[in-house]
């Protein structure tokens, strides 16, 4: 790990803190855990080596050479059964912390992407930041396990063996073992370095393959009325054959290493085994030390070969956190501003939205000195050609888009750069591209209201809006799924629930961008009349005659900017 790495390690230590407040305890406890683990795995070997020296060097079948064997074999189970118990006590505390690393950080990512600008939301992909986000949460906790889970427990399993060696045959032979075992995970660092660029490879093949992959199942209408299937699958093989060799090639690489690094090992384990056959032949060491040094090899041996598998990992676990901590870089929104005391004396404030002064982009077109006023008790048409600046207009009352310059208030409340809870709270805004969430109906239309909304209000505004029937003839009440069924509902009628979704979250100002495009003559008149029924400011882009003709005042995106161009 180099600098770059330790920062951003840092940086994702301190994000999951804020949700895992547990963590320092938690990971206080497991490196006692795991100093009581390597010193009982040092141990046992130690006391089969009593056994060995004892039976060798006391005449047996006296009473005091069974009691003390019988004693021996007693600790060696007992530190035996130790050892196994705090094995599976570090393992489920590892998973216990591993899982509160990731739940922590994929919240805190959640999070973060809606503190993005929606410019930063649009540009990213789906599929590659849904695989991204992936890795890198699950990543954080898998470069704490091999620290803390496979390097460290083997760091402290050493230095107490080579405590017991030095005590045992002598320091200059626990020192070189000390040093052959530096020397093989020097070697170890050396070789993963090589395994990066490896594991780029593989990810971003992937990254592709799950791009289209998503990209596709989100759009089955367009495919199958085109019947392009074999089309896509055509596509998606290109990209499948194309992971399928790039991982193939990576992991060959990925393998070669691990060969040359078990090769390393299997020169440590046979040149000490070697020595220490020596020493025994020369009566250098007895029967229970040549044990000792054997078990002692041998118990190193298979973890080497896992912390070998854990470093390489290690890389591509780096290359994933870098890759997350990228998207936590990208610039944020301006945070929402304190309540203001007053807002509650302003709710009736006779202008809605002003702009003052303001410089505001439109379409292709940048607006100076832009000054408009939206009075509140209207209903307005917002008009314009496609392209003209339409939906633009409407992103900066509601805070999507930021003007450049001047002022825009909302009763008298400045939100030139971020609006407040309770502005929030007295706007409401129904999207063209109406969406439904998981849940229940009930769910569905009361998403997000801060208000006491009871049965009665849902099925009132159902029977306005002609909806009634979807409760009947699906056979759901408002409390089951929407999921199962929510494919069956017309665009028009995913319209008119989006619509009473903003209605029951009761607003002042309700902005709707092509509400009735979905809808017939007659339904979307009877659309524009129960919301001015309902809500007293309202704020429509449509290219609707009828629905135009239903509005108190029209705001021509044109004449805006042939009046206000630069």
């Amino acid at each position: 790990m180099n600098n770059k790495h330790l920062n951003i390690y840092q940086f994702f230590w301190s994000l999951s803190k804020q949700r895992f407040t547990r963590a320092k305890p938690a990971f206080a406890l497991l490196l006692v855990i795991i100093i009581a683990s390597s010193a009982l795995s040092s141990l046992v070997p130690y006391l089969m080596k009593d056994i060995v020296n004892y039976n060798e060097s006391t005449q047996t079948n006296t009473p005091s050479y069974l009691s003390m064997l019988y004693l021996l074999v007693i600790a060696y189970a007992v530190a035996w059964l130790m050892e196994q118990l705090t094995e599976w006590t570090k393992n489920l505390l590892s998973a216990y912390i591993l899982a509160n690393f990731e739940s922590a950080l994929i919240y805190s990512t959640l999070e973060h992407f809606f503190q993005l600008t929606y410019n930063e939301q649009k540009k990213l992909n789906v599929g590659i930041f849904n695989s991204d986000v992936q890795r890198g949460t699950s990543a954080f906790g898998q470069v704490n396990y091999t620290f803390f889970l496979s390097i460290l427990p083997i760091l402290a399993q050493l230095i107490f063996m080579c405590m017991v060696l030095a005590t045992s045959i002598n320091t200059i032979f626990s020192f070189a073992f000390l040093i052959s075992i530096s020397i093989i995970f020097y070697v170890t660092y050396r070789l993963n370095k090589a395994s990066s660029n490896a594991f780029k490879q593989i990810y971003e093949s992937k990254n592709q393959v799950n791009k289209f992959f998503i990209e596709k199942i989100s759009m089955p209408y367009e495919i199958k009325v085109n019947h392009s299937e074999q089309h896509e699958l055509n596509k998606f093989d290109l990209l499948v054959n194309t992971f399928r060799s790039k991982t193939f090639q990576s992991n060959s690489k990925i393998s070669f290493i691990m060969m040359r690094q078990v090769l390393f090992i299997g020169i440590f384990l046979l040149s000490f085994m070697l020595v220490s056959a020596y020493l025994f032949q020369n009566k250098a060491i007895n029967s229970g030390i040549f044990v000792l040094v054997s078990t002692y090899i041998i118990q190193l041996t298979t973890p080497f070969i896992l912390i070998s598998q854990t470093i390489m990992r290690l890389n591509g676990n780096l290359i994933s956190l870098e890759k997350l901590y990228g998207y936590f870089q990208c610039p944020k929104d301006h945070p929402l501003k304190a309540d203001q005391d007053t807002f509650d004396h302003t709710m009736h404030h006779p202008t809605v939205f002003e702009f003052s002064n303001a410089t505001i982009t439109l379409g292709d077109q940048t607006l100076t000195t832009f000054n408009h006023q939206i009075l509140g008790q209207k209903t307005y048409a917002v008009i314009g050609k496609t392209g003209s600046g339409k939906t633009s207009f409407i992103n900066y009352l509601l805070g999507i888009e930021k003007i450049h310059a001047g002022h825009l208030s909302y009763k008298g409340i400045d939100i030139s750069q971020a609006h407040t809870h309770k502005t929030y709270q007295d706007i409401a805004f129904v999207s063209q591209d109406p969406k439904l969430i998981s849940g229940s109906f009930r769910e569905n239309l009361v998403y997000n209201s801060t208000h006491k909304i009871t049965d009665d209000d849902i099925i009132a505004f159902l029977k306005s809006f002609n909806l009634a029937h979807l409760l009947a003839d699906n056979h759901i009440t408002l409390d089951d799924s929407i999921d199962l069924i929510s494919n069956n509902f017309s665009g028009g009628e995913l319209q008119r629930i989006n619509i009473i979704r903003a209605l029951l979250k009761k607003p002042k100002t309700l902005i709707l961008d092509e509400p009735t495009s979905a809808l017939d003559q007659s339904m979307a008149i009877k659309t524009i009349e129960i919301l001015k029924q309902n809500v007293s400011t309202i704020i429509i882009i449509t290219h609707a005659k009828d629905c135009i003709n239903l509005c108190d005042e029209i705001i021509n995106i044109e004449d805006m900017k042939n009046t206000h161009a630069i």
